[in-house]
């Protein structure tokens, strides 16, 4: 009786961060759908990013709070931001009219993270192959699906065995 091995081999699908069409990173930051650059690119105009190319390399902006974007982590649902800051002097306070009027402040790392409203039931953010924990609130990929789960069709099958996500036996003998 002669036996052989057959090889199984995959590949691990490549997904878009962003919606088709829309730009995917600004300098050094990867702008993660739902956030998104340029009108119709993110999921509400509020957390549109702005790409400053004044700065060398590009530095992105959220259009509603121009506060610096520094990184974004869909899977963690958070986005880090550089945050105002400035130290609260003597009765300063009391000589200032206009709260918005302070200048010259510095500025701080700081994370803003997101959940769904709601529960998951009713959420149109999680798309095909994910998963939502009322827990959390947020979306992820169903185990064996990676992506982005913001974007429809963004968690794609993946080959866990030849990304050695697994022990897996990588020849299977026929007899």
């Amino acid at each position: 009786m002669a036996s052989y091995s057959a090889s199984l081999t995959g590949f691990a699908q490549v997904s878009s961060i962003a919606k088709p069409e829309c730009q995917e990173k600004c300098g050094n930051v990867n702008i993660t759908y739902p956030f998104g650059i340029g009108n119709n690119c993110s999921f509400d105009w509020k957390i549109e990013i702005i790409c400053n190319t004044t700065f060398d390399p590009p530095k992105p902006f959220l259009l509603y709070s121009n506060l610096e974007v520094l990184h974004i982590s869909v899977l963690q649902g958070m986005i880090q931001v550089m945050n105002p800051v400035f130290k609260d002097y003597k009765n300063w306070f009391q000589n200032l009219d206009d709260i918005y009027s302070v200048q010259n402040m510095g500025q701080v790392p700081a994370v803003l993270d997101w959940t769904l409203v709601g529960s998951c039931s009713n959420t149109s953010f999680c798309r095909s192959n994910t998963i939502c924990t009322d827990e959390t609130k947020l979306c992820s990929c169903k185990p064996g699906y990676e992506g982005n789960h913001f974007l429809p069709d963004g968690c794609h099958d993946i080959d866990e065995c030849a990304l050695k996500k697994h022990k897996c036996q990588q020849t299977v003998p026929i007899q």
